[in-house]
């Protein structure tokens, strides 16, 4: 944010430079020479920082996250039961009808939960248990310093489910 307010203050700048001078003709002609060299270098050090990629801001961290839910074992949104630096979490259940060539009809269902962490954490291990069920298969599809997808394969039961990052 301050890379654009320099680079805008310098073009700003640079433009009041062939302005001002009819409002303000008794200021010496060196003022508005350096002003105009002042605002060419803020412009160019604003189109700098953008094109870098601006200045780095340093995100907070946090050495561990952890969710707990209790399932319903149906499609019932969980509930949360405890968190700790969980900024949004949210699970998807996907419904797949498969039909066989003989007309039979079934259906698939897969769980996906996934976490946006509070404060990024350290990329080490992300534990998913339950202390009272026992979980379908699963896998951590994606794993980041900001978030945490996990998809399950199959329905999870009525139970408490823990995901857990620690070093």
């Amino acid at each position: 944010m301050i890379d654009r307010a320099i680079g805008i203050f310098g073009i700003s700048l640079s433009v009041m430079t062939f302005v001002l001078p009819n409002y303000f003709p008794k200021l010496p002609s060196e003022f508005w020479t350096v002003s105009l060299i002042f605002g060419s270098v803020l412009t160019g050090i604003g189109i700098a920082f953008i094109i870098s990629g601006g200045i780095p801001i340093k995100r907070k961290t946090a050495k561990t996250a952890s969710l707990r839910l209790h399932m319903f074992g149906d499609h019932r949104p969980p509930d949360r039961l405890e968190s700790e630096n969980i900024f949004r979490w949210y699970c998807i259940y996907n419904l797949f009808n498969k039909v066989s060539p003989q007309g039979f009809s079934s259906t698939i269902v897969s769980t996906i939960l996934f976490l946006s962490f509070d404060y990024d954490v350290s990329i080490s291990t992300l534990k998913i248990s339950s202390p009272d069920i026992s979980l379908p298969i699963h896998e951590v599809k994606e794993f980041n310093q900001r978030f945490a997808i996990i998809v399950f394969s199959g329905e999870i039961p009525m139970g408490t489910v823990e995901v857990r990052v620690s070093m």
